[in-house]
């Protein structure tokens, strides 16, 4: 355990299922999953505390915990919510809402009946050729497609580089062309006329031997052979247009091929960037129907481990920021954004109550663009 394990975490009390109880608020990023954890136990009232408490150490808490598992190591224990702590590796398939983490954290959270769920799950009609992969491999198929991309446009702009190039040299040689063009076309006249005189003789001998090879004519051997040299060159063209036509095929299909890559990474870079905050309509609709009334799972959205419940058919996360320690909110919806306090009516704020610190920009793209230590 390291020398940050006697940090202390601020205790709100509410009231919950008709029951007063606490649960725990964050101080820094990267506890969401620890703090997570032990608020399902604390709504649940398998963890239960001293009503007089207002705050509570990492050690305090490793210790309540152990107990609940007598047939776990406190070693382990406390090492596994350190682990959480300091925030999870997550994951996801795209089609169900379950959501994936580090072995042992997930061991811990199975241990005491804590679902682990996500909503970002994509409308199977919109989205149907992503929804069988996982995030990993969403992004993993991405990468390459961008580096595919990247070597393409690489080859053409060295292409296009060539072909400027071809051109340069042909510009430069055109006139030195020129030149042998005139010389080449005197020597040809003169090569013409010793053609023709070549040919005239050759007519003339061709019609004496014609002459003297009658019989030869009469068997016919000339005509076969040319019918052979018929069927050679027919073979010869059918060969050709079968493998032209094998050709044309791998080409269609390698073409579709690439259509389709590109079509599924467009597809993938859209819905990425559409639902950015980890859930979707479709999603949502999904967790209804998985939670029931009342229940409490772990929820991973936004890079965030959020309890979330559900509540005459919304959903709801507990709200565990420590700047509404002295707010009556305690739900914030999942589907609006918007504050409702224990009884989920909605919250207003009241004169006495001091607005909570407004989170700066640059904090909120650090957390949306979070990814080895999620929290």
């Amino acid at each position: 355990m390291n020398s940050s394990s006697g940090c202390l975490f601020k205790i709100k009390w509410t009231n919950f299922l008709g029951h007063k109880v606490p649960y725990l608020l964050q101080n820094n990023d990267g506890e969401c999953p620890l703090i997570c954890f032990v608020n399902v136990l604390l709504l649940r009232r398998r963890l239960e505390l001293s009503k007089d408490l207002n705050v509570i150490s990492f050690k305090s808490l490793c210790s309540y915990i152990s107990s609940l598992l007598p047939h776990a190591s406190p070693e382990w224990v406390t090492s596994v919510l350190d682990t959480l702590r300091g925030g999870l590796l997550f994951n996801c398939k795209f089609d169900s809402t379950r959501a994936f983490i580090d072995s042992d954290p997930e061991q811990l959270f199975l241990s005491f009946d804590i679902p682990i769920k996500h909503g970002w799950i994509p409308d199977p009609i919109v989205y149907g050729p992503i929804t069988n992969l996982n995030y990993d491999q969403l992004l993993e198929m991405l990468a390459v497609f961008q580096s595919e991309q990247e070597c393409s446009s690489f080859g053409e702009s060295k292409l296009e580089s060539s072909l400027e190039d071809s051109k340069l040299e042909e510009s430069k040689l055109d006139e030195s062309k020129l030149e042998d063009k005139v010389e080449n076309n005197l020597e040809d006249e003169h090569e013409e006329d010793s053609k023709l005189d070549e040919e005239t003789k050759l007519e003339e001998d061709l019609k004496n031997l014609k002459l003297t090879n009658t019989d030869e004519e009469d068997k016919g051997e000339p005509v076969v052979e040319e019918q052979l040299n018929n069927v050679k060159s027919e073979e010869v063209d059918e060969e050709k247009v079968n493998n032209t036509t094998e050709e044309k095929k791998e080409e269609d299909k390698g073409g579709n091929k690439s259509e389709l890559d590109d079509y599924v990474a467009n597809l993938a870079m859209e819905f990425l960037e559409t639902y950015a905050t980890q859930i979707t309509e479709y999603g949502m609709r999904v967790l209804k129907e998985e939670i029931p009334e009342g229940s409490l799972v772990a929820l991973y959205r936004n890079n965030h481990f959020l309890v979330a419940t559900c509540n005459k058919g919304q959903l709801f996360t507990l709200v565990t920021d420590s700047a509404f320690y002295e707010h009556r909110c305690v739900w914030e919806s999942l589907e609006n954004c918007e504050y409702f306090d224990e009884n989920f009516q909605h919250y207003v704020q009241t004169s006495r109550e001091v607005k909570p610190k407004k989170v700066k920009f640059i904090d909120k793209v650090k957390r949306v663009f979070r990814r080895k230590q999620r929290s």
